[in-house]
C-alpha cells in the first residue's frame, strides 16, 4: 500500500468517528448515571412491598450498607442460589434498624425483629450475626418494626417478585 493510500484511510476513518459521535444522544447511558434503582413487587402475608434485588455475591455483600432511610413500603430480597441455605448476616455499616424476614418454601419461616444498628467504630469481631434456624431461599430486609406493624407472623405466605 501506499503512504497516500493509508493516509486517506486514517481521515475517513476519523471523520466515520466524528459523525458517529455526534449522532449520539446527550443522554447518552454509557456516560450518564441513574439514582433511580430497580424494584419489583412482592407480597409477605398480606402486605405488597417493593424490593431492589440482592441476587449476586456483590450485592448481597453490599446489602443495605450506608442508607440513612428507607421507604416504608420498601426493602431488600436477598436471594440465595442453592435452596435450603443457611446464611450468617450483620449490620456492618448499616445505617438503618431492620427487621429480618427469613423465607423458605414461599413462607416465613423466622422473623428477627428491630435488628439495632452498631454503633460507629465496633469492631467486626464484635457485630452481632443472624443467622436462621432452619434453611432458607430468601431474606426480606425491611425497616425496624414493619413485622409488627403489619402482623407478619412465621407461617405467613409470601408471593415472590416473577423472576423469582
Amino acid at each position: 500500500m501506499t503512504r497516500k493510500f493509508v493516509y486517506l484511510i486514517f481521515i475517513f476513518l476519523g471523520i466515520v468517528a466524528v459523525i458517529f459521535l455526534l449522532r449520539l444522544p446527550k443522554n447518552n447511558p454509557i456516560t450518564q448515571t441513574t439514582a433511580q434503582t430497580q424494584t419489583y413487587q412482592m407480597s409477605v402475608g398480606k402486605t405488597n412491598v417493593q424490593v431492589e434485588i440482592a441476587d449476586t455475591t456483590e450485592k448481597r455483600a453490599e446489602g443495605l450498607s450506608n442508607r440513612t432511610s428507607l421507604k416504608d413500603d420498601h426493602g431488600m430480597l436477598f436471594v440465595f442460589n442453592v435452596p435450603g441455605t443457611y446464611p450468617v448476616f450483620w449490620m456492618k455499616d448499616t445505617l438503618i434498624p431492620l427487621d429480618l424476614i427469613w423465607i423458605a418454601d414461599s413462607k416465613i419461616v423466622q422473623i428477627d425483629s428491630d435488628v439495632a444498628v452498631a454503633p460507629p467504630g465496633t469492631n467486626d469481631s464484635d457485630l452481632p450475626l443472624y443467622r436462621p434456624s432452619v434453611g432458607i431461599d430468601y431474606v426480606l430486609e425491611v425497616n425496624a418494626g414493619f413485622s409488627q406493624s403489619h402482623g407478619l407472623n412465621v407461617g405467613d405466605s409470601v408471593v415472590l417478585p416473577n423472576h423469582y
